[in-house]
C-alpha cells in the first residue's frame, strides 16, 4: 500500500522513496499515462473550471470557447513542458553513461506532482490564495527534483549535485513561469 506521505519525505530525503523509485524503469509512455495524463488533465480541469465558473475573480473576459482554448493550451503545455524538462535533465547530468531520456522523464513526472497538485486551489476563487499555492507547489517540485537528481544520478549531495539541480530547477522554474504567464495573458 502507497504511502500518502512518502512524496512529502522525498521532497526532504534522497533517499527515503527515491531508492524504490530508481528501482523502477517506466517507459516514457507508461510515466506520461499514469503520471503526467491524469495530473495534467486534474489541472486543466481546474484552469477550466476556474475560468468557465469564476473568470470574473480573475479578470477574465473569455468566452466560453476561449475559456476551452485556454484550458487545452495548458494541458497541452503541462506535456510539451514535462518532455521538455527530461531533455534538459538528460543534457544536464553526466555521469560514467547518461541516463536513459525514460528515466528523466519518470523524475520530470515526479517532480511535477506538486504544481499540479496546487491547481485544486482554483476550486475557491481567490488569485492570492491560488498564486500562493502555486509557489508551494513550485517550491515541492524543485525540493524534489533536487533530492531525485541527487538520489538517482549523483549519490553525493556535493556542491556539483546542488550546481545541477539549480540549473534544472532554474530552467523549471523559467518554464512554469512562461506557461503562467501565457496563461495571465490569454485571460486577460
Amino acid at each position: 500500500m502507497l504511502n500518502p506521505l512518502l512524496p512529502v519525505r522525498m521532497m526532504f530525503s534522497s533517499h527515503l522513496g527515491w531508492d524504490d523509485a530508481a528501482r523502477r524503469h517506466p517507459s516514457s509512455l507508461s510515466a506520461f499515462l499514469h503520471g503526467t495524463l491524469p495530473w495534467s488533465l486534474l489541472a486543466s480541469a481546474m484552469v477550466w473550471l476556474a475560468l468557465g465558473r469564476h473568470g470574473d475573480a480573475y479578470r477574465s473576459q473569455l468566452s466560453a470557447v476561449g475559456v476551452e482554448v485556454a484550458a487545452l493550451a495548458f494541458l497541452l503545455c503541462c506535456w510539451a513542458g514535462t518532455g521538455l524538462m527530461a531533455l534538459f535533465t538528460r543534457s544536464v547530468v553526466s555521469g560514467a553513461r547518461r541516463p536513459a531520456l525514460a528515466d528523466c522523464y519518470h523524475l520530470a513526472v515526479l517532480a511535477s506532482w506538486p504544481v499540479w497538485l496546487s491547481s485544486v486551489s482554483l476550486l475557491l476563487p481567490w488569485p492570492a490564495f491560488n498564486a500562493l499555492a502555486g509557489l508551494a507547489g513550485l517550491a515541492g517540485s524543485l525540493a524534489l527534483l533536487y533530492h531525485g537528481l541527487d538520489g538517482w544520478y549523483e549519490h553525493d549531495d556535493s556542491t556539483n549535485t546542488l550546481f545541477k539541480a539549480y540549473v534544472v530547477m532554474a530552467a523549471g522554474a523559467l518554464l512554469w513561469a512562461l506557461v503562467v504567464a501565457a496563461l495571465l495573458l490569454a485571460i486577460s
